[in-house]
């Protein structure tokens, strides 16, 4: 799994075998797909999730989506 906020970290994800999840964190209201489709090209999942970096509250409803990201993945 390769998670963290968006930048050009994310082009390691050229690197990692297929199918390793990438999650991807931008500031509210703003995506950009750049490393999503990097990642599709090098065969590897992609989560964009949009974040308020100012607001810890919403940081149990990320944790849950990540969570269900991870069993999905467990049970494929």
């Amino acid at each position: 799994m390769l998670i963290g906020p968006h930048g050009a970290g994310f082009s390691n994800i050229a690197f990692c075998a297929p199918g390793t999840l990438q999650v991807e964190l931008f500031p509210a209201r703003s995506i950009d797909p750049l490393y999503s489709r990097l990642a599709q090209v090098a065969g590897a999942r992609a989560f964009v999730a949009s974040v308020d970096f100012t607001n810890p509250s919403q940081l149990p409803e990320l944790a849950r989506r990540l969570g269900q990201l991870g069993a999905a993945r467990a049970t494929s």
